[in-house]
């Protein structure tokens, strides 16, 4: 709710927010107000889930794995109150959203296996979203330790073999008929199963629309950004 009053803010001001401008636009704009209202309030002897994502960016790899796992883990913290740390495989990237997130980058090449053990302890759920070509024998040694003590492993769009994970989330509405029938491996998909950022509070109307085909994860924020 801050990020978005700050931004409606600087489009056409400078300076300290004026407080008298901040309730004219809620009286304008009253869908505003319901921005935080999925955040869920921990109570004081709730315990919070320990959540690990998994997922890799850089020139080779793209910002699509990345992409969709900020709004999931945006999600995890605001809904279900969980604490959540990303491990990101590539070269340091800037998103505004990692400022708010703990999370960790790791140098291309066989990452340190000690960063990936100590990390895997300390969670309760392990969300992996990465091309299969960086999980990397170490990385699918500690993952497979990881599950056999009984915590849940989730693999993103086949980032693991679907044997290896607890969870195979799909975010497409196909999967393909090919997979063995009668797996033990349990899969997830639909049209509920897209992780996307919810799309921009403000609405933009009295000009052309554009449709942009960019893949789930609207990477670059065209979104927000295209329409100013």
């Amino acid at each position: 709710f801050m990020q978005t009053v700050y931004q409606r803010w600087a489009e056409q001001h400078q300076g300290p927010v004026s407080l008298r401008w901040v309730i004219e636009l809620l009286s304008q704009e009253p869908e505003l107000m319901a921005i935080n209202s999925r955040v869920h309030q921990k109570k004081v002897q709730e315990q919070a889930k320990s959540v690990l994502i998994l997922t890799a960016a850089g020139p080779e790899t793209g910002l699509g794995h990345l992409g969709r796992m900020l709004p999931l883990a945006g999600a995890l913290q605001d809904v279900a109150a969980a604490g959540v740390k990303l491990l990101i495989f590539g070269p340091q990237v800037e998103r505004d959203e990692l400022n708010l997130l703990p999370h960790q980058f790791v140098p291309p090449g066989e990452p340190d296996e000690q960063i990936l053990t100590t990390a895997c302890d300390q969670a309760e759920v392990i969300v992996v979203d990465m091309p299969q070509r960086l999980v990397t024998p170490s990385l699918l040694n500690v993952l497979v330790q990881t599950k056999e003590l009984g915590k849940s492993l989730i693999s993103i769009d086949f980032s693991l073999k679907p044997d290896q994970a607890s969870l195979n989330w799909i975010p497409s509405f196909h999967l393909d008929e090919s997979l063995p029938a009668g797996s033990a491996a349990s899969f997830r998909h639909g049209w509920d199963c897209f992780l996307l950022r919810p799309p921009p509070a403000r609405s933009w109307t009295g000009t052309p629309k554009v449709a942009i085909l960019c893949g789930g994860s609207d990477p670059l924020d065209l979104a927000t950004s295209l329409p100013r």
